[in-house]
């Protein structure tokens, strides 16, 4: 399997460029779309005196992301064609299956070159061709199986109480092992089948992995709004807010959103 994702993608978007893919997948009207790339435009931050600068704004909006995925459409057709579907790309990130290194090597070059018609290229840095061995370590895949297996709205007491404690003794296995590449995306999902559980066995983890991963931030908070309001959550989030050093807003308007909630 080969992962890889593309440098500085936001940053190197043309809004003309984005425009014109945009306008050849749907139709609507010009004005439309005059306003849609003015408010993108009026949302970038550019220096004062400057002219705009090129690429969409980094906002958390969906509809931003949404636009910079529409953009690689004319990509997702090669590496269909390629791969014959075995695929996943969600905006810069791009997964793939192949037969060989050397077949995975010739499809992230025939990617590469399409992309620099575009002015974007792969960002080598962060490309990686692992074998089966590897992809079932690094993508937690054991783990994702076990988790789509969990019946969240279990009405048995003692079927219940078995999955907690099956979710405990997993979590527990696997929590320091950030270093494995969907690490992360796993430990999200341990967060929200935990907390559609309503269980609070994730409470005593949270400080350690919200300090010190801000990637998994947003489904700590989930997981703390669907516990709701108790001795036992607001000391953590306290806790949290007492050590928190905040440098982005992001975290901050979690952080509010929890509490107004």
């Amino acid at each position: 399997m080969a992962v890889t994702v593309i440098a500085n993608y936001y940053d190197s978007i043309g809004l003309r460029e984005l425009r014109h893919i945009i306008s050849s997948q749907i139709e609507t009207p010009e004005v439309v779309l005059d306003l849609l790339f003015t408010i993108i435009e009026q949302l970038s931050w550019n220096p004062d005196y400057l002219p705009s600068l090129k690429g969409l704004p980094t906002i958390n909006l969906e509809a931003a992301r949404l636009l910079a995925h529409a953009l690689l459409f004319e990509v997702d057709e090669v590496i269909q064609s390629r791969t014959n579907g075995n695929f996943v790309r969600w905006m810069d990130d791009i997964n793939f299956g192949a037969n060989s290194f050397e077949e995975a090597c010739e499809t992230l070059g025939v990617i590469n070159d399409l992309l620099k018609s575009r002015g974007l290229a792969l960002n080598l840095g962060k490309t990686n061709i692992y074998n089966t061995e590897e992809v079932e370590r690094h993508f937690l895949v054991k783990e994702n199986k076990f988790l789509d297996s969990i019946n969240i709205k279990e009405t048995n007491v003692n079927k219940y109480n078995e999955i907690i404690s099956k979710l405990s003794e997993e979590f527990n296995q696997r929590k320091k092992l950030s270093n494995l590449k969907s690490w992360d995306k796993v430990t999200k999902r341990f967060f929200t089948t935990v907390g559609k559980l309503k269980s609070n066995i994730l409470l005593d983890d949270i400080r350690e992995l919200f300090l010190k991963n801000p990637s998994i931030r947003s489904n700590i908070i989930y997981y703390l709004s669907l516990l709701g309001f108790s001795d036992e959550t607001s000391i953590v989030v306290i806790e949290i807010l007492e050590n928190l050093n905040v440098y982005d807003d992001v975290t901050l308007s979690y952080i509010v959103k929890l509490l107004t909630d």
